[in-house]
């Protein structure tokens, strides 16, 4: 997967930052990957600054949910405990099946059609969700 997707404008769509994973790297030529490592560093230097990140400890209980394709996201290392392990689970939402529920939904309702999500995961158009 690349790391970066941009639309037609040029517009960053998707960023995916993985270490284990350089795709990018491919094909580029010999003289040109000093400078892509030095730009792919440079990156992941901006990305683990602290001031660019923000960090939560999640208590029993909590759990956290975001679109996969609009945040940067990762964990840091742990320490078990004898009191319990760590439980981590991942789920998916496929957002075409996810819109079409929702405008089943809203025409059950009488509310008519959802016109779309936005990026903060609002209903938006003749009927809102609160």
């Amino acid at each position: 997967m690349e790391s970066f997707r941009l639309d037609h404008h040029g517009r960053l769509l998707r960023c995916n930052h993985n270490e284990g994973c350089r795709l990018d790297f491919l094909g580029v030529p010999a003289e040109k990957i000093h400078e892509m490592y030095k730009a792919y560093y440079s990156l992941t230097k901006r990305l683990k600054d602290p001031k660019n990140m923000f960090l939560h400890k999640l208590s029993p209980g909590e759990m956290i949910v975001f679109d996969n394709d609009r945040v940067l996201h990762g964990r840091e290392g742990y320490t078990l405990s004898e009191e319990g392990g760590r439980c981590l689970e991942s789920a998916y939402i496929d957002w075409d099946v996810a819109r079409s529920r929702l405008s089943v939904l809203g025409k059950r309702l009488g509310k008519g059609p959802v016109a779309r999500m936005d990026s903060k995961l609002s209903v938006t158009g003749q009927w809102s969700v609160s």
